[in-house]
């Protein structure tokens, strides 16, 4: 989970991150541990439980649900706002409650994103009209 947050600090697309360089890399004196360069506990993957994903392909093209557990729903708050972040760095936008459109770019599709206590869900399609058939929730 913390490489899809840190790889925004590497990508080409946007300049930024969703996260600071100094929360990812193991700085010693200013300078990066040789030996143990990255910090994997950031605060959006802090209180991780356990995640299930299911991945279905039709047609050429994919889709998943992405169901992840935190311990307490303070945890699972403090990792959607970092998705919902990661979103944006990949510019998609929300169109209504909890569902982002990425019109353009490397992760170009539609997303679903549902908080429910100490779980999130995230539906992952080409289209919002394909979101209720990959799962409805």
């Amino acid at each position: 989970m913390t490489a899809m947050f840190a790889y925004t600090l590497y990508d080409d697309y946007r300049q930024g991150g969703v996260i600071e360089p100094n929360e990812f890399l193991n700085l010693e004196d200013g300078q990066v541990n040789q030996s143990d360069p990255f910090e994997y506990d950031i605060a959006y993957t802090d209180g991780w439980d356990g995640d299930r994903m299911h991945v279905y392909r039709k047609d050429g093209e994919g889709a998943y649900v992405w169901r992840t557990v935190w311990d307490s729903p303070a945890e699972a708050e403090e990792f959607a706002s970092g998705y919902r972040q990661l979103l944006s760095h990949w510019g998609a936008s929300e169109r209504a409650d909890g569902v982002y459109v990425a019109e353009s770019g490397p992760y170009a599709d539609a997303f679903r994103l549902v908080v429910e206590g100490d779980t999130v869900t995230i539906v992952n399609a080409p289209t919002t009209d394909d979101l209720d058939d990959v799962y409805s929730g």
